[in-house]
């Protein structure tokens, strides 16, 4: 309601698991004695729960799963033995949220035209 009444704008970003990226880093956390199923690769399950949550509520969203994983080397985008984002990897995700909010950003102002 807020953001409704002072007319802002959000958008979600869905930020996937390393383990969603990448294989390798579902080996490392196995050796590590975490347990990791193999579906967790393939599986979109909490990106399409939250884009239908998204959809209900009018809420752009940003999925960065299938553009993470189109990236050359999509492994290199973490840390080795980590689920966070190294300085390759924080880079590919500010250029990716930053072209899809000019985007909505030139949308939305094309429109008011």
């Amino acid at each position: 309601d807020y953001v409704r009444l002072h007319e802002a704008d959000v958008a979600l970003v869905l930020i996937p698991s390393a383990v969603q990226v990448s294989r390798p880093h579902s080996s490392f956390l196995k050796r590590a004695g975490f347990w990791i199923d193999d579906e967790m690769y393939s599986s979109t399950k909490p990106q399409k729960l939250l884009a239908a949550w998204a959809r209900q509520e009018r809420v752009a969203v940003l999925d960065l799963l299938p553009l993470l994983r189109n990236q050359p080397e999509p492994h290199k985008l973490y840390f080795k033995h980590d689920n966070h984002f190294n300085l390759r990897g924080n880079t590919v995700v500010y250029d990716l949220v930053q072209k899809h909010l000019l985007e909505r950003w030139l949308k939305h102002h094309a429109k008011r035209r």
